[in-house]
């Protein structure tokens, strides 16, 4: 439909995989990705062409450290806030804005209720953002949940680590996703258990959306030069990085 309107001589159709965009951004040919957002997985690439993928397989069996998974443990976390003072949690308050479930109000039923019918990964996920603000305002319960679920996703990334024998190898660790590139306190605390178990990993987080990556490396293979630096000077002229 695209092309139709635009109507060009020649269309060059290049694929790029989504572990591809993220590496682009980082600028380099090879490394890790490491995806955390509505779902999860780590990818792996070494320079001599060895490669693994793991996870991303939905929130039934893995998507582990995903916003999916941010967002079960926060309804789980809901169901128990009024067991014990110890778990009280802001994130109450959260489930009621964004899912309109106030358990305040109308009791646990209807948290059950709603756990028990399936669901769109991605409405569950609408926690994550919430847990995040709630763990960077102190609340104990939200920033435990970012804990464990920054561990399970490092776990996947040990697993990666060690099947291509990346331990001692300088290669970059490149965030991608709404949780691994929004989330400070998630990716401080998956660098920091990433590097009990692989200290020469260069943790980086891209400065630019995932969807620019994708351009610079379909620009790259189709072979044309300087198109990177090209690229991110005109989008910088149009649409300044803005840092918090």
């Amino acid at each position: 439909e695209l092309v139709a309107r635009v109507s060009p001589a020649h269309v060059d159709v290049v694929p790029v995989a989504e572990w591809d965009a993220p590496l682009a951004l980082a600028g380099v040919t090879h490394g890790l990705v490491v995806l955390a957002g509505t779902g999860a997985f780590v990818y792996g690439l070494r320079a001599d062409g060895r490669h693994t993928h793991l996870d991303g397989l939905g929130p039934m069996l893995g998507d582990y450290g995903s916003g999916s998974m941010i967002g079960q443990l926060a309804l789980r976390a809901v169901a128990r806030a009024h067991w014990h003072p110890r778990h009280r949690t802001a994130l109450v308050t959260d489930v009621a804005e964004v899912l309109g479930i106030d358990v305040e109000r109308d009791g646990i039923g209807p948290l059950v209720h709603y756990a028990h019918e399936p669901r769109d990964r991605a409405e569950v996920a609408m926690l994550a953002a919430r847990v995040d603000a709630a763990a960077r305002a102190g609340d104990t319960v939200a920033l435990s949940i970012l804990r464990q679920a920054a561990d399970t996703q490092a776990e996947v990334i040990r697993d990666v680590v060690d099947v291509l024998d990346l331990a001692g190898e300088p290669e970059v660790m490149v965030a991608a996703g709404s949780v691994a590139t929004r989330s400070a306190l998630y990716w401080a605390h998956l660098c920091q258990r990433v590097a009990e178990f692989a200290p020469a990993l260069q943790p980086i987080v891209p400065d630019w959306p995932q969807v620019v990556g994708t351009a610079l490396r379909a620009l790259d293979r189709t072979g044309q030069p300087g198109c990177r630096e090209r690229l991110l000077s005109s989008l910088s002229q149009a649409s300044p990085v803005v840092t918090d």
